[in-house]
C-alpha cells in the first residue's frame, strides 16, 4: 500500500499470435494529467483576466486580423458583440493619420521581436 492512487492508461489487444490473449502495458500518466489539470486552471484565470479587463483586448495574426476580442473592444469600438470585430485589421481602429507609424512599430516588433512603446 503506502503508494497514491493516480492516473493509469491501458492498451490492450483481443488476439496474440491468432489465439485469444490479454496484453496489458500500463503507463503511469499522473504527472500528464496535472499538468492537464494546471493547463486549465490556467486557461480559465486567462480567459477571466481578458474577458473583464477594463481596455480593448485583442489577439491579432501576423497579418494584423483580428482574431479574438473581448466584449469592452466591442463596446468601445461601437460593435454590438466581440465577434462583429472578427477579421478586422487592426488598422481599422487606429486613426488614419496614425496607421504608417503604426504599421512602422509593427514591422520592427516582427522584424526584431522586440516589444516597445507606442
Amino acid at each position: 500500500m503506502g503508494k497514491s492512487a493516480g492516473w493509469t492508461s491501458v492498451l490492450r489487444a483481443p488476439q496474440f499470435s491468432g489465439r485469444p490473449a490479454v496484453i496489458v502495458t500500463a503507463f503511469d500518466i499522473t504527472a500528464r494529467k496535472r499538468a492537464e489539470e494546471e493547463l486549465q486552471r490556467s486557461e480559465a484565470r486567462y480567459r477571466t483576466l481578458f474577458e473583464t479587463a477594463p481596455d480593448a483586448v485583442g489577439v491579432y495574426d501576423s497579418e494584423m486580423r483580428l482574431l479574438m476580442a473581448n466584449e469592452r473592444g466591442a463596446s468601445l469600438w461601437g460593435f454590438k458583440n466581440s465577434a462583429e470585430q472578427i477579421g478586422k485589421s487592426a488598422f481599422d481602429f487606429i486613426v488614419p493619420e496614425e496607421r504608417d507609424r503604426a504599421k512602422a512599430l509593427i514591422e520592427e516588433i516582427q522584424r526584431t521581436g522586440k516589444t516597445c512603446c507606442v
